[in-house]
């Protein structure tokens, strides 16, 4: 007798994707795509109205790549938890990450599912409407690559967002990260302009190398909900971090075009923020030796200090990709006061609520989101703050305020969305933020080679064990 060809797949595959084609969820979806179709077709023969029949199938198309499909994603996670069968999955030989990613293929294949059942409606507008066939491919094409990252990043946060408050709370964030932070991180790095876009083919192999890294992160990022606490997954998100500045700098080095690595530095901005708020657990599994060959192992205490587990040798890793990206973002030359001014300010943006956090909430347990309701919550009354001080500004003809250089988010905003408040006395801001800075950086040096040196303990008494 011949196996079934489920054998052959990854259970957690088999057992979403069966579970997923038999929800009323798809079969509706199924249902009203098939419908909508017949529709704009029966349209398209009888009507004269192009733009209305060319936008329809793309509203219906994208708007379930984009919006149906990853919403479902919400509840991978949070589906087992509810359930209680994720410890029963995690009893298993499958590994956190062969749960998330088989979640994740189960949800893209349904997407694709639907999608290839109205590709014979591409075929008819071809032939009856005259449109450009390969032209509209090319628009599909964009469609599944949203919805290989959209259902990755919905997966991937699916674990830490339990209700309809944390996912609301998270549709804002996205909102106002799309329409004034990534807008404003790449005018401060550069990135090109509506008329000055990159060649088509520059931006297919930018998208195939960021692509996969994207989704690769936002597997991290679900992994990290499920993942035992004595695994040791903090070197591997921090060589993923660094991966990803690689390429985005080989694509500024190679390119015309400027930009990408504040674009890489965005994206692995959640891993980079989670190595900054990952407490410090006393397991001295965490701490064993890297596996690296011979010849190579005189790297090995150099490199402990940025790709050890905790917080200590998180917040060196951030210094590091810190001092890189001075000396990228400035060409090693000396940058005017104004640009110094947005660089310092954006340090001190990120690295003030982090002090707040040594001092007043020290105990962390496995799973605990305090620190990052904390830290989230002290940048929005930062950001707050910095609106609020610059329409001070505005009503005082544009005299700046010292204490609003005690608000690093006023001078980094300032910086990234190009206000001019800041001209006259930047000197002045500057002689302010540069030292406060300093003493922030300096305090959280001290206490992260504090936790280096428990970290390094432990590695000695696993390695007398062993």
């Amino acid at each position: 007798m011949k196996n079934d060809f489920a054998d052959g797949l990854s259970p957690i595959l088999v057992k979403e994707l069966r579970q997923g084609m038999r929800s009323r969820v798809f079969v509706s979806l199924f249902i009203l795509i098939q419908v909508s179709m017949i529709l704009v077709t029966a349209g398209m023969l009888t009507s004269t109205d192009s733009d209305v029949h060319t936008a329809l199938p793309w509203i219906f198309i994208g708007g379930l790549l984009l919006g149906v499909i990853p919403m479902m994603g919400f509840n991978a996670v949070q589906g087992e938890i509810k359930a209680n069968t994720l410890d029963l999955l995690l009893l298993t030989r499958l590994t956190p990450w062969r749960i998330i990613s088989g979640k994740w293929l189960a949800l893209v294949l349904q997407g694709l599912l639907i999608v290839s059942t109205v590709l014979p409606l591409f075929v008819i507008r071809y032939f009856v409407g005259g449109y450009n066939l390969v032209q509209e491919l090319v628009v599909l094409a964009w469609l599944v690559v949203g919805l290989l990252i959209a259902v990755a990043l919905t997966v991937g946060v699916s674990g830490h967002l339990g209700g309809i408050v944390g996912r609301t709370v998270f549709f804002f964030v996205l909102f106002g990260m799309m329409t004034n932070i990534i807008p404003g991180v790449f005018r401060f790095g550069g990135l090109w302009s509506s008329s000055s876009m990159p060649s088509h083919p520059e931006l297919w192999i930018a998208t195939a190398f960021f692509a996969p890294l994207i989704i690769l992160i936002c597997f991290e990022l679900g992994v990290s909900c499920i993942s035992p606490v004595g695994v040791n997954r903090s070197t591997r998100r921090r060589l993923l971090v660094l991966l990803i500045l690689l390429v985005g700098f080989g694509f500024d080095t190679l390119s015309t075009h400027s930009g990408y690595l504040p674009l890489a530095l965005l994206c692995a901005s959640p891993l980079i923020l989670g190595a900054l708020l990952e407490p410090f657990y006393p397991l001295p599994s965490l701490y064993r030796r890297l596996p690296l060959p011979a010849r190579l192992r005189k790297l090995e205490r150099p490199a402990a200090w940025f790709l050890l587990p905790g917080s200590g040798a998180g917040f060196q890793f951030s210094l590091l990709i810190l001092a890189v990206l001075l000396c990228t973002k400035f060409d090693y030359t000396l940058p005017d006061a104004r640009e110094l001014y947005g660089f310092v300010s954006f340090v001190g943006a990120v690295y003030s609520p982090l002090l707040a956090l040594q001092w007043f909430y020290r105990k962390r347990d496995a799973g605990d989101k305090g620190p990052w309701v904390i830290y989230g919550g002290l940048q929005i009354i930062c950001f707050i703050l910095a609106i609020f001080a610059t329409t001070l500004l505005l009503t005082m003809g544009g005299e700046v305020p010292l204490w609003a250089s005690l608000l690093p988010t006023t001078g980094f905003f300032s910086h990234l969305w190009g206000w001019n408040h800041f001209s006259d006395r930047v000197e002045v801001h500057l002689a302010i933020v540069v030292p406060l800075t300093l003493v922030v950086i300096g305090l959280l040096f001290a206490h992260s080679v504090r936790l280096y040196r428990q970290a390094m303990r432990l590695r000695t008494a696993t390695d007398a064990g062993e």
